[in-house]
């Protein structure tokens, strides 16, 4: 393992899914229900959403309100066992954070080809069975909506971002 790595990084080799704990709940759960915060050389807690900043890794489960109850009951300086710095915008500059980086992933999806947008192309690949999820801009139309996800044993989720920001 590279010197360089996250302290807290599971070996990749065992198929295993690296399982972490929460600081709120104290229950451990594989690391994509989880945020990873790390402290940063000045003390200060930053948000590591892409869980590559180096130091030991402290977890909380993905939920605005076990992260501000983190932050309320003073667990991570608790956890890192020392002084700490909690940014008073953390909940919020997080999520920002992963809503830009869930963004970028659908970018990069669109890049690849595996990401469809426009109710013409959705009903296409839907015909063809090739869907794997129906993703709705949160004000596209309940009727389209309820269309999409009606209609077909796909999975269905509507994103918490406008059309415009998804575009």
């Amino acid at each position: 393992m590279p010197t360089n790595a996250p302290q807290d990084e599971a070996d990749d080799r065992s198929g295993k899914t690296p399982e972490r704990r929460c600081l709120v709940r104290g229950e451990s759960g594989p690391t994509d229900a989880l945020i990873r915060f790390a402290v940063a050389p000045d003390g200060t807690i930053t948000p590591d959403i892409t869980e590559t900043l180096p130091g030991r890794g402290l977890w909380v489960t993905a939920d605005a309100t076990c992260l501000q109850m983190a932050i309320d009951k003073k667990l991570f300086g608790r956890a890192a066992q020392q002084q700490v710095k909690v940014p008073a915008t953390l909940v919020a500059d997080t999520q920002v954070l992963l809503q830009r980086r869930t963004l970028d992933l659908l970018g990069l999806m669109q890049k690849s080809g595996q990401l469809l947008h426009g109710a013409d192309a959705v009903r296409e690949a839907a015909g063809k069975g090739k869907l794997s999820y129906v993703l709705a801009a949160a004000d596209a139309s309940a009727a389209g909506f309820a269309d999409m996800a009606g209609r077909r044993s796909t999975p269905a989720l509507r994103l918490p971002f406008t059309a415009t920001a998804l575009g």
